[in-house]
């Protein structure tokens, strides 16, 4: 990517996750215009690492791939169109509780704008980046095992 989209990226990266650091975005971005690309990743890493929003042994390259990923989510997103479900099974949504996105007011974050069907709503611990990493993956598996068999019950 090229150095005005990478800065570009990274604000928005930080923006979107409000990451510490986002209320002051414009010396940030200051900050960040005379570092390398490599010392901005790396500035990003330890702020994220800071608040255990990246795991302190993350490799040096990992940060470079979370923004590549973000960079090409973005991308996509913006060309997705939702299309409503018509689904009649209630759908299961596992909400991060700790997540620092806490940019959706509704308990459903939006989706119930597209679904038919209910929504069955459980908080999980973690956020974005540690949901899916121990303890938090196991209480998401229990979680996700406990719906899965009540919904199989209900269907005998």
């Amino acid at each position: 990517i090229g150095e005005y989209l990478q800065t570009d990226m990274i604000e928005l990266f930080y923006r979107t996750n409000r990451l510490p650091g986002t209320d002051h975005l414009a010396a940030v971005r200051n900050e960040l215009e005379v570092l390398s690309f490599t010392e901005r990743l790396q500035a990003l890493s330890q702020s994220m690492q800071s608040h255990d929003a990246l795991p302190a042994d993350a490799a040096a390259g990992h940060m470079e791939r979370v923004i590549n990923v973000f960079t090409a989510t973005n991308a996509a997103v913006a060309k997705y169109r939702i299309t409503p479900c018509q689904c009649a099974e209630s759908v299961i949504l596992l909400r991060s509780r700790d997540d620092f996105r806490q940019r959706v007011e509704a308990d459903d974050y939006g989706w119930g704008q597209y679904l038919a069907a209910p929504i069955e709503a459980h908080d999980v611990p973690g956020n974005h980046f540690t949901i899916l990493r121990e303890p938090n993956i196991e209480i998401l598996a229990t979680g996700l095992r406990k719906a899965l068999l009540s919904r199989a019950n209900e269907r005998r």
